[in-house]
């Protein structure tokens, strides 16, 4: 049964023309983006929990860059917010 991709907020485009063919980046990239965003998401989260809003700030930050990255359309300007 094919899986419907169609409501993902994603968009290989950038990291396949950065990849320049090499499937092995791009899925060295995605396991990358799995294995560090969960640990910025709770970065952040800790940050706002402690006030602290210049570590919130950076790692708002850093998981902008990430979801810019993979082109993540939606969830990218949140983190500017």
């Amino acid at each position: 049964m094919p899986v419907d991709l169609s409501n993902l907020d994603l968009d290989l485009t950038l990291l396949e023309e950065i990849a320049d063919g090499s499937d092995e980046f791009i899925v060295e990239s995605i396991d990358m983006f799995l294995q560090q965003t969960p640990v910025s998401l709770h970065d952040v989260g800790n940050a706002f929990d402690e006030m602290d809003w210049t570590t919130a700030g950076a790692a708002a930050h850093k998981l902008k860059a990430t979801l810019g990255f993979l082109a993540c359309l939606t969830a990218r300007p949140l983190c500017s917010k």
